[in-house]
């Protein structure tokens, strides 16, 4: 067995527990998270309520293949956000796969509000913006040196065409060894796989049949936010089945989901823990297991804390 696969370490892990709805489970105890390893239950030392000030990026897709539905529950998420946030928080705005727009941490929130504003409306232009994974990547370097509980929050709708110069596993990488987690709303459908046409041979004759094989979708904005420790929302403006309405009932549901992701972001529990290199998940005790059945946690999946986790070896 690798030497850094049997010496324990110590882990300090930010931790979301919460409802379907993205409501904060708060005020648990450290006996009712527990860290599980492949042989059985590790010990925790700490867990503490962590509401320091944060760092956020703001990251918005605009472009043609933003709907105006969209664009409205862009404009609106973010300025919801915005306006309830603490004086303490510092945001950032970068936009992707449209016009360019950015707003550096320190600038006013008033400038930044301008900009959120004008996200509504279908910006003339041609497409000088980074394309998503780019600009999560120029994120990413935003928020260094990092800050603990910085992160990202970015509106899009999707990955699955991105046609960036930075690829998935190396956002993925970046977020985690930065200790930034990544939240948001995908306004597209989630896509779970690709369908690939193959050709086989008749068997006992001559010719060919075709067939199809499925391949799992492991690069979405859903995985890379899980990954890093956070979640988010899908709200499909999108679909070719039916024609997306926007109501003011549902924008309001929709911006209040956006405030649980700032809150999320700005504050968490932060666990430490004696681990091993992999192998381990979190959870809820079975107590408030029973009392919350539908409650979730989120967590980075990998800790640079640990030798032997990273990418290569996430925690499950």
């Amino acid at each position: 067995m690798n030497r850094a696969e049997e010496l324990p370490c110590t882990v300090q892990l930010p931790v979301s527990v919460l409802l379907p709805d993205g409501a904060l489970i708060r005020n648990l105890n450290r006996d009712q998270i527990v860290v599980k390893g492949k042989n059985g239950p590790l010990p925790t030392t700490g867990l503490v309520t962590d509401k320091a000030p944060r760092r956020i990026v703001l990251v918005a897709q605009t472009g043609e293949r933003v709907s105006a539905p969209a664009r409205t529950i862009t404009a609106n998420v973010l300025s919801e956000i915005v306006s309830k946030a603490r004086p303490e928080d510092s945001f950032a705005l970068l936009t992707a796969r449209g016009p360019l727009r950015q707003v550096h941490f320190g600038e006013n929130r008033d400038v930044l509000q301008n900009v959120i504003n004008d996200l509504a409306a279908k910006a003339p232009g041609k497409s000088p913006s980074p394309d998503l994974l780019d600009a999560l990547q120029q994120a990413v370097a935003w928020l260094q040196p990092h800050q603990r509980g910085d992160a990202i929050l970015v509106l899009t709708v999707g990955l699955e065409d991105d046609r960036s110069r930075t690829k998935y596993p190396k956002v993925r990488d970046a977020l985690g060894e930065a200790g930034i987690r990544l939240f948001g709303f995908q306004l597209g459908g989630i896509v779970s796989g690709f369908i690939h046409e193959e050709w086989t041979p008749l068997p006992g004759g001559p010719g060919v049949r075709p067939s199809a094989s499925m391949v799992a979708n492991r690069e979405g904005l859903d995985s890379l936010s899980r990954e890093s420790g956070g979640f988010i929302f899908v709200e499909d403006t999108s679909s070719p089945v039916q024609a997306y309405k926007l109501t003011d009932e549902r924008l309001k549901l929709i911006k209040g989901r956006g405030r649980q992701l700032y809150k999320a972001a700005a504050e968490f529990y932060l666990l430490t823990a004696t681990s091993f290199a992999k192998d381990f998940s979190i959870d809820v005790s079975d107590e408030v297991r029973k009392q919350l059945p539908a409650a979730m946690v989120a967590y980075p999946r990998w800790s640079p804390a640990c030798p032997a986790a990273g990418p290569g070896n996430p925690i499950p």
